[in-house]
């Protein structure tokens, strides 16, 4: 298994993944932090 040539595209790939599920996490934090808010 060649893990030197899918080091670099399992790494952007993952990095992608995981930066997209955290600012869907930011987002639905702050979107139920200004729906809980009294307005």
């Amino acid at each position: 298994m060649r893990y030197c040539l899918t080091f670099g595209s399992l790494i952007s790939f993952e990095a992608m993944v995981v930066s997209l599920l955290f600012f869907l996490l930011v987002g639905l934090l702050l979107l139920t932090h200004l729906v809980r808010r009294p307005s």
